[in-house]
Protein backbone atom coordinates (compact mmCIF):
# COMPACT_ATOMS: atom_id res chain seq x y z
CA UNK A 1 0.00 0.00 0.00
CA UNK A 2 2.87 2.36 0.82
CA UNK A 3 4.39 1.76 -2.62
CA UNK A 4 1.06 2.65 -4.23
CA UNK A 5 0.89 5.98 -2.41
CA UNK A 6 4.47 6.73 -3.39
CA UNK A 7 3.74 5.87 -7.03
CA UNK A 8 0.60 8.03 -7.16
CA UNK A 9 2.44 10.97 -5.61
CA UNK A 10 5.32 10.48 -8.04
CA UNK A 11 2.94 10.49 -11.02
CA UNK A 12 1.42 13.78 -9.87
CA UNK A 13 4.79 15.40 -9.21
CA UNK A 14 6.46 14.30 -12.45
CA UNK A 15 3.40 15.45 -14.43
CA UNK A 16 3.56 18.90 -12.84
CA UNK A 17 7.34 19.03 -13.28
CA UNK A 18 7.06 18.34 -17.01
CA UNK A 19 4.54 21.16 -17.45
CA UNK A 20 6.73 23.51 -15.40
CA UNK A 21 9.82 22.58 -17.44
CA UNK A 22 8.00 22.72 -20.79
CA UNK A 23 5.19 25.27 -20.42
CA UNK A 24 4.62 25.00 -24.17
CA UNK A 25 2.94 21.66 -23.37
CA UNK A 26 -0.07 23.69 -22.20
CA UNK A 27 -0.66 24.76 -25.80
CA UNK A 28 -1.69 22.95 -28.97
CA UNK A 29 1.47 21.37 -30.37
CA UNK A 30 2.58 20.08 -33.75
CA UNK A 31 0.59 20.21 -36.98
CA UNK A 32 -1.32 16.92 -36.85
CA UNK A 33 -3.55 18.18 -34.05
CA UNK A 34 -5.29 20.57 -36.46
CA UNK A 35 -6.28 17.71 -38.73
CA UNK A 36 -7.78 15.88 -35.74
CA UNK A 37 -9.57 19.03 -34.61
CA UNK A 38 -10.93 19.48 -38.12
CA UNK A 39 -12.20 15.89 -38.26
CA UNK A 40 -13.89 16.23 -34.87
CA UNK A 41 -15.57 19.46 -35.98
CA UNK A 42 -16.74 17.83 -39.21
CA UNK A 43 -18.26 15.00 -37.18
CA UNK A 44 -20.12 17.49 -34.99
CA UNK A 45 -21.34 19.59 -37.93
CA UNK A 46 -22.41 16.64 -40.08
CA UNK A 47 -23.63 14.32 -37.35
CA UNK A 48 -21.62 11.51 -38.94
CA UNK A 49 -19.69 9.04 -36.80
CA UNK A 50 -17.25 8.32 -39.62
CA UNK A 51 -16.49 9.35 -43.17
CA UNK A 52 -14.22 7.94 -45.82
CA UNK A 53 -13.32 11.02 -47.83
CA UNK A 54 -11.68 14.32 -46.91
CA UNK A 55 -12.64 16.92 -49.57
CA UNK A 56 -10.64 19.84 -48.14
CA UNK A 57 -7.25 18.47 -49.19
CA UNK A 58 -5.64 17.53 -52.51
CA UNK A 59 -8.23 19.49 -54.52
CA UNK A 60 -10.08 18.52 -56.66
CA UNK A 61 -9.99 14.79 -55.88
CA UNK A 62 -9.65 15.09 -52.11
CA UNK A 63 -7.94 12.58 -49.83
CA UNK A 64 -8.95 9.26 -48.36
CA UNK A 65 -9.66 9.69 -44.65
CA UNK A 66 -7.93 6.70 -43.09
CA UNK A 67 -7.66 7.50 -39.38
CA UNK A 68 -9.61 5.20 -37.01
CA UNK A 69 -12.37 7.16 -35.24
CA UNK A 70 -12.08 6.62 -31.47
CA UNK A 71 -9.91 9.63 -30.67
CA UNK A 72 -12.10 11.88 -32.84
CA UNK A 73 -15.23 10.64 -31.07
CA UNK A 74 -13.71 11.48 -27.68
CA UNK A 75 -12.51 14.85 -28.95
CA UNK A 76 -15.95 15.67 -30.36
CA UNK A 77 -17.72 14.66 -27.14
CA UNK A 78 -15.36 16.67 -24.93
CA UNK A 79 -15.80 19.70 -27.17
CA UNK A 80 -19.54 19.74 -26.44
CA UNK A 81 -18.64 20.67 -22.85
CA UNK A 82 -15.45 22.71 -23.16
CA UNK A 83 -15.26 23.76 -26.80
CA UNK A 84 -13.10 22.09 -29.42
CA UNK A 85 -9.65 23.50 -28.73
CA UNK A 86 -10.09 23.63 -24.95
CA UNK A 87 -11.30 20.03 -25.10
CA UNK A 88 -8.10 19.01 -26.86
CA UNK A 89 -6.00 20.90 -24.30
CA UNK A 90 -7.87 19.31 -21.41
CA UNK A 91 -7.50 15.79 -22.81
CA UNK A 92 -3.81 16.06 -23.51
CA UNK A 93 -3.09 17.14 -19.94
CA UNK A 94 -4.75 13.92 -18.77
CA UNK A 95 -2.97 11.57 -21.16
CA UNK A 96 0.46 11.57 -19.51
CA UNK A 97 -0.60 10.89 -15.88
CA UNK A 98 -3.19 8.34 -17.02
CA UNK A 99 -0.60 6.57 -19.17
CA UNK A 100 1.79 6.43 -16.21
CA UNK A 101 -1.00 5.17 -13.97
CA UNK A 102 -2.11 2.39 -16.34
CA UNK A 103 1.53 1.38 -16.78
CA UNK A 104 2.13 1.25 -13.02
CA UNK A 105 -1.00 -0.82 -12.41
CA UNK A 106 0.06 -3.26 -15.14
CA UNK A 107 3.58 -3.79 -13.83
CA UNK A 108 2.56 -3.95 -10.17
CA UNK A 109 -0.05 -6.58 -11.02
CA UNK A 110 2.24 -8.74 -13.14
CA UNK A 111 5.53 -8.39 -11.26
CA UNK A 112 5.58 -6.54 -7.92
CA UNK A 113 5.06 -3.03 -6.61
CA UNK A 114 8.76 -2.36 -6.06
CA UNK A 115 9.59 -3.24 -9.67
CA UNK A 116 6.59 -1.22 -10.82
CA UNK A 117 7.76 1.88 -8.95
CA UNK A 118 11.28 1.47 -10.30
CA UNK A 119 9.88 1.02 -13.84
CA UNK A 120 7.77 4.14 -13.40
CA UNK A 121 10.83 6.18 -12.47
CA UNK A 122 12.74 4.84 -15.47
CA UNK A 123 9.82 5.57 -17.81
CA UNK A 124 9.66 9.18 -16.64
CA UNK A 125 13.22 9.69 -17.94
CA UNK A 126 12.18 8.79 -21.52
CA UNK A 127 11.61 12.26 -22.95
CA UNK A 128 10.18 10.95 -26.27
CA UNK A 129 7.43 9.18 -24.36
CA UNK A 130 6.69 12.21 -22.20
CA UNK A 131 6.59 14.47 -25.25
CA UNK A 132 4.27 12.28 -27.32
CA UNK A 133 1.82 11.77 -24.45
CA UNK A 134 1.53 15.55 -23.98
CA UNK A 135 0.03 15.95 -27.45
CA UNK A 136 -3.62 15.84 -28.50
CA UNK A 137 -3.16 12.93 -30.91
CA UNK A 138 -4.47 9.32 -31.05
CA UNK A 139 -1.02 7.94 -30.21
CA UNK A 140 -1.16 9.55 -26.76
CA UNK A 141 -4.47 7.83 -26.00
CA UNK A 142 -2.97 4.54 -27.18
CA UNK A 143 -0.37 4.64 -24.40
CA UNK A 144 -3.24 4.44 -21.91
CA UNK A 145 -5.04 1.63 -23.71
CA UNK A 146 -2.11 -0.72 -24.37
CA UNK A 147 -1.26 -1.41 -20.69
CA UNK A 148 -4.96 -1.95 -19.96
CA UNK A 149 -5.21 -4.51 -22.77
CA UNK A 150 -2.22 -6.42 -21.39
CA UNK A 151 -3.52 -6.14 -17.82
CA UNK A 152 -6.90 -7.66 -18.69
CA UNK A 153 -5.21 -10.40 -20.72
CA UNK A 154 -2.84 -11.38 -17.91
CA UNK A 155 -5.74 -11.40 -15.44
CA UNK A 156 -7.68 -13.80 -17.65
CA UNK A 157 -10.47 -11.36 -18.55
CA UNK A 158 -11.00 -12.60 -22.12
CA UNK A 159 -13.96 -10.46 -23.15
CA UNK A 160 -12.74 -7.31 -21.40
CA UNK A 161 -9.38 -7.78 -23.09
CA UNK A 162 -11.15 -8.18 -26.43
CA UNK A 163 -13.14 -4.98 -25.90
CA UNK A 164 -10.05 -2.98 -24.92
CA UNK A 165 -8.16 -4.40 -27.90
CA UNK A 166 -11.11 -3.37 -30.07
CA UNK A 167 -10.80 0.19 -28.73
CA UNK A 168 -7.07 0.18 -29.48
CA UNK A 169 -7.73 -1.05 -33.02
CA UNK A 170 -10.22 1.75 -33.70
CA UNK A 171 -7.93 4.39 -32.21
CA UNK A 172 -4.50 4.13 -33.85
CA UNK A 173 -2.89 2.29 -36.74
CA UNK A 174 -0.17 -0.34 -36.63
CA UNK A 175 0.72 -0.41 -32.91
CA UNK A 176 -2.61 -2.05 -32.03
CA UNK A 177 -1.91 -4.77 -34.61
CA UNK A 178 1.53 -5.25 -33.08
CA UNK A 179 -0.18 -5.51 -29.69
CA UNK A 180 -2.42 -8.28 -31.03
CA UNK A 181 0.69 -10.13 -32.21
CA UNK A 182 2.19 -9.79 -28.71
CA UNK A 183 -0.94 -11.30 -27.16
CA UNK A 184 -0.99 -14.20 -29.61
CA UNK A 185 2.72 -14.91 -29.16
CA UNK A 186 2.51 -14.85 -25.36
CA UNK A 187 -0.64 -16.96 -25.38
CA UNK A 188 0.99 -19.55 -27.64
CA UNK A 189 4.10 -19.73 -25.47
CA UNK A 190 2.54 -19.66 -22.00
CA UNK A 191 -1.27 -19.70 -21.80
CA UNK A 192 -2.79 -21.97 -24.43
CA UNK A 193 -4.37 -24.21 -21.79
CA UNK A 194 -5.61 -21.51 -19.42
CA UNK A 195 -6.77 -18.60 -21.62
CA UNK A 196 -9.59 -18.67 -24.20
CA UNK A 197 -8.03 -16.49 -26.89
CA UNK A 198 -10.97 -17.13 -29.19
CA UNK A 199 -13.27 -15.12 -26.90
CA UNK A 200 -10.87 -12.18 -27.02
CA UNK A 201 -10.51 -12.26 -30.79
CA UNK A 202 -14.26 -12.55 -31.41
CA UNK A 203 -14.85 -9.30 -29.50
CA UNK A 204 -11.88 -7.50 -31.08
CA UNK A 205 -12.36 -8.61 -34.71
CA UNK A 206 -14.72 -5.74 -35.73
CA UNK A 207 -11.88 -3.33 -34.96
CA UNK A 208 -9.83 -4.97 -37.70
CA UNK A 209 -12.20 -3.45 -40.27
CA UNK A 210 -11.13 0.07 -39.29
CA UNK A 211 -7.53 -1.06 -38.88
CA UNK A 212 -7.10 -2.66 -42.31
CA UNK A 213 -9.02 0.12 -44.06
CA UNK A 214 -6.81 2.67 -42.30
CA UNK A 215 -3.62 0.87 -43.28
CA UNK A 216 -4.81 0.64 -46.88
CA UNK A 217 -5.60 4.36 -46.87
CA UNK A 218 -2.28 5.28 -45.27
CA UNK A 219 -0.32 3.29 -47.84
CA UNK A 220 -2.40 4.87 -50.62
CA UNK A 221 -1.90 8.46 -49.47
CA UNK A 222 1.78 8.25 -48.53
CA UNK A 223 4.54 7.00 -50.77
CA UNK A 224 6.35 3.81 -49.76
CA UNK A 225 9.72 5.02 -51.01
CA UNK A 226 12.16 6.49 -48.50
CA UNK A 227 15.37 8.46 -48.67
CA UNK A 228 18.03 6.00 -47.52
CA UNK A 229 20.35 8.65 -46.11
CA UNK A 230 17.55 10.41 -44.24
CA UNK A 231 16.29 7.08 -42.87
CA UNK A 232 19.77 6.04 -41.73
CA UNK A 233 20.21 9.35 -39.94
CA UNK A 234 16.86 8.91 -38.19
CA UNK A 235 17.72 5.35 -37.13
CA UNK A 236 21.08 6.48 -35.75
CA UNK A 237 19.51 9.31 -33.75
CA UNK A 238 16.71 7.10 -32.47
CA UNK A 239 19.14 4.44 -31.26
CA UNK A 240 21.37 7.07 -29.66
CA UNK A 241 18.40 8.48 -27.76
CA UNK A 242 17.68 5.08 -26.16
CA UNK A 243 21.28 3.86 -25.88
CA UNK A 244 21.27 3.63 -22.06
CA UNK A 245 18.17 1.40 -21.76
CA UNK A 246 19.47 -0.64 -24.70
CA UNK A 247 22.63 -1.37 -22.70
CA UNK A 248 20.44 -2.45 -19.79
CA UNK A 249 18.48 -4.65 -22.18
CA UNK A 250 21.73 -6.41 -23.10
CA UNK A 251 22.37 -6.88 -19.37
CA UNK A 252 18.88 -8.39 -19.10
CA UNK A 253 19.75 -10.92 -21.81
CA UNK A 254 23.27 -11.73 -20.62
CA UNK A 255 22.11 -12.26 -17.04
CA UNK A 256 19.24 -14.46 -18.25
CA UNK A 257 16.66 -12.46 -16.36
CA UNK A 258 13.82 -13.52 -18.65
CA UNK A 259 10.97 -15.23 -16.80
CA UNK A 260 7.33 -16.12 -17.50
CA UNK A 261 6.35 -13.04 -15.50
CA UNK A 262 8.34 -10.52 -17.54
CA UNK A 263 8.42 -12.26 -20.94
CA UNK A 264 5.48 -10.25 -22.21
CA UNK A 265 7.53 -7.05 -21.89
CA UNK A 266 10.30 -8.49 -24.05
CA UNK A 267 7.71 -9.54 -26.67
CA UNK A 268 6.19 -6.06 -26.48
CA UNK A 269 9.59 -4.49 -27.04
CA UNK A 270 10.41 -6.83 -29.95
CA UNK A 271 7.08 -6.09 -31.66
CA UNK A 272 8.05 -2.41 -32.00
CA UNK A 273 11.40 -3.04 -33.71
CA UNK A 274 9.93 -2.78 -37.28
CA UNK A 275 8.95 0.82 -36.44
CA UNK A 276 12.65 1.71 -36.25
CA UNK A 277 13.13 0.99 -39.95
CA UNK A 278 10.10 2.92 -41.18
CA UNK A 279 9.34 5.65 -38.62
CA UNK A 280 12.51 5.98 -36.50
CA UNK A 281 11.25 9.20 -34.93
CA UNK A 282 8.37 7.26 -33.33
CA UNK A 283 10.52 4.33 -32.18
CA UNK A 284 11.80 5.74 -28.84
CA UNK A 285 8.27 6.46 -27.61
CA UNK A 286 6.93 3.11 -28.87
CA UNK A 287 9.46 1.07 -26.90
CA UNK A 288 9.54 3.25 -23.78
CA UNK A 289 7.07 1.27 -21.66
CA UNK A 290 8.42 -2.27 -22.18
CA UNK A 291 12.02 -1.10 -22.19
CA UNK A 292 11.46 0.75 -18.90
CA UNK A 293 10.44 -2.54 -17.27
CA UNK A 294 13.41 -4.41 -18.74
CA UNK A 295 15.76 -1.63 -17.62
CA UNK A 296 14.26 -1.61 -14.12
CA UNK A 297 14.63 -5.39 -13.77
CA UNK A 298 18.25 -5.09 -14.92
CA UNK A 299 19.04 -2.26 -12.51
CA UNK A 300 17.49 -4.15 -9.61
CA UNK A 301 19.50 -7.24 -10.52
CA UNK A 302 22.74 -5.26 -10.61
CA UNK A 303 22.30 -4.56 -6.88
CA UNK A 304 23.50 -8.13 -6.28
CA UNK A 305 26.92 -7.24 -7.67
CA UNK A 306 27.43 -3.96 -5.79
CA UNK A 307 28.08 -4.25 -2.08
CA UNK A 308 27.82 -0.60 -1.08
CA UNK A 309 24.37 0.91 -1.36
CA UNK A 310 25.74 4.42 -1.91
CA UNK A 311 27.73 3.37 -4.97
CA UNK A 312 24.74 1.46 -6.34
CA UNK A 313 22.43 4.46 -5.97
CA UNK A 314 25.02 6.72 -7.60
CA UNK A 315 25.30 4.37 -10.60
CA UNK A 316 21.52 4.12 -10.95
CA UNK A 317 21.07 7.90 -10.69
CA UNK A 318 23.83 8.47 -13.25
CA UNK A 319 22.22 6.07 -15.73
CA UNK A 320 18.80 7.70 -15.30
CA UNK A 321 20.24 11.18 -15.82
CA UNK A 322 22.16 10.00 -18.89
CA UNK A 323 19.00 8.45 -20.30
CA UNK A 324 17.11 11.72 -19.84
CA UNK A 325 19.94 13.74 -21.39
CA UNK A 326 20.45 11.40 -24.36
CA UNK A 327 16.73 11.17 -25.05
CA UNK A 328 16.45 14.96 -25.31
CA UNK A 329 19.78 15.45 -27.08
CA UNK A 330 19.39 12.89 -29.84
CA UNK A 331 15.65 12.42 -30.15
CA UNK A 332 14.76 12.83 -33.86
CA UNK A 333 12.56 15.76 -34.83
CA UNK A 334 12.14 16.99 -31.27
CA UNK A 335 12.33 20.64 -32.31
CA UNK A 336 10.30 19.98 -35.45
CA UNK A 337 7.05 19.26 -33.66
CA UNK A 338 7.47 20.06 -29.96
CA UNK A 339 6.64 23.70 -30.44
CA UNK A 340 3.57 25.88 -30.71
CA UNK A 341 1.25 24.57 -33.37
CA UNK A 342 0.60 28.14 -34.47
CA UNK A 343 2.74 31.11 -33.51
CA UNK A 344 1.56 34.74 -33.49
CA UNK A 345 2.80 35.48 -37.02
CA UNK A 346 1.15 32.44 -38.53
CA UNK A 347 -2.07 33.31 -36.74
CA UNK A 348 -2.01 36.68 -38.54
CA UNK A 349 -1.39 34.97 -41.89
CA UNK A 350 -4.26 32.54 -41.36
CA UNK A 351 -6.54 35.39 -40.29
CA UNK A 352 -5.64 37.22 -43.52
CA UNK A 353 -6.53 34.15 -45.57
CA UNK A 354 -9.83 33.78 -43.75
CA UNK A 355 -10.73 37.44 -44.17
CA UNK A 356 -9.53 38.05 -47.73
CA UNK A 357 -9.87 34.82 -49.70
CA UNK A 358 -13.29 33.53 -50.69
CA UNK A 359 -14.25 29.98 -49.74
CA UNK A 360 -14.83 29.41 -53.45
CA UNK A 361 -11.09 29.85 -54.01
CA UNK A 362 -8.62 27.03 -53.52
CA UNK A 363 -5.42 27.78 -51.58
CA UNK A 364 -2.21 26.18 -52.77
CA UNK A 365 0.13 25.16 -49.96
CA UNK A 366 3.15 24.49 -52.13
CA UNK A 367 4.96 21.18 -52.12
CA UNK A 368 7.10 18.96 -49.89
CA UNK A 369 5.62 18.49 -46.39
CA UNK A 370 3.27 21.41 -46.91
CA UNK A 371 0.14 19.35 -46.36
CA UNK A 372 0.78 20.21 -42.70
CA UNK A 373 0.14 23.87 -43.53
CA UNK A 374 -2.98 22.74 -45.37
CA UNK A 375 -4.33 21.32 -42.12
CA UNK A 376 -4.26 24.78 -40.57
CA UNK A 377 -5.67 26.58 -43.60
CA UNK A 378 -8.59 24.14 -43.76
CA UNK A 379 -9.20 24.25 -40.01
CA UNK A 380 -9.09 28.03 -39.50
CA UNK A 381 -10.40 29.24 -42.82
CA UNK A 382 -12.45 26.34 -44.14
CA UNK A 383 -10.71 26.58 -47.52
CA UNK A 384 -9.95 23.70 -49.84
CA UNK A 385 -6.23 23.23 -50.40
CA UNK A 386 -3.96 21.70 -53.01
CA UNK A 387 -0.25 21.06 -53.39
CA UNK A 388 -0.45 22.01 -57.07
CA UNK A 389 0.47 25.58 -58.00
CA UNK A 390 -1.62 25.38 -61.16
CA UNK A 391 -5.02 24.98 -59.52
CA UNK A 392 -5.12 28.05 -57.35
CA UNK A 393 -4.97 31.84 -57.47
CA UNK A 394 -3.39 31.94 -54.00
CA UNK A 395 -0.25 30.35 -52.60
CA UNK A 396 0.54 30.00 -48.89
CA UNK A 397 4.18 29.14 -48.23
CA UNK A 398 7.02 29.44 -45.73
CA UNK A 399 9.65 30.13 -48.37
CA UNK A 400 10.28 32.89 -50.90
CA UNK A 401 8.89 32.31 -54.39
CA UNK A 402 10.90 33.64 -57.33
CA UNK A 403 8.37 33.29 -60.11
CA UNK A 404 6.95 36.06 -62.30
CA UNK A 405 3.57 34.33 -62.18
CA UNK A 406 3.24 35.10 -58.47
CA UNK A 407 3.33 38.38 -56.56
CA UNK A 408 3.64 38.71 -52.81
CA UNK A 409 0.31 39.82 -51.33
CA UNK A 410 1.28 39.86 -47.66
CA UNK A 411 4.04 38.59 -45.40
CA UNK A 412 4.00 37.89 -41.66
CA UNK A 413 7.41 36.77 -40.45
CA UNK A 414 8.30 33.71 -42.51
CA UNK A 415 4.69 33.15 -43.60
CA UNK A 416 3.99 34.42 -47.11
CA UNK A 417 0.83 34.62 -49.16
CA UNK A 418 1.22 35.06 -52.92
CA UNK A 419 -1.37 35.90 -55.55
CA UNK A 420 -1.22 34.73 -59.14
CA UNK A 421 -0.45 37.56 -61.58
CA UNK A 422 -1.70 35.88 -64.77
Amino acid sequence: MEENKTAYLYIILVSLLFIYTFPVSLELLDNDVFYHLLVARQMIDSGSLYFFHQPLFNHPSGLMHYYPPLFHWILALSSLVTGLEKGALFLKLLFYPLALLSFYVLVSSTLDKKTALFSLIVLSTFFPFSARTHMAIPEALQYILIPLVLLSYLHGKEKICGFLLFLALINHLYDSLMLAVVLLAHWYLHRRKTYRMRDTLLVAVPGLIFQFYGIYGHLTVFQLGVDGGYLLEGITLALASVSIPFLLCFWFILRRLLSPGNSIYLLWFMSAIPVLFRLPGRFPAYIAMPLAVIAAVSLMDSRKLVEKKGIYLLVVLSLLVLNLVFSTLFYPHIYDYYKQGIDSQEEKALSWIKGNISLNDVVSVGDGRSFYEGYKVAYYGGHRTTESWNRSRYLYTLSEVEDDNWSLAVKYGRYRIYQRTI
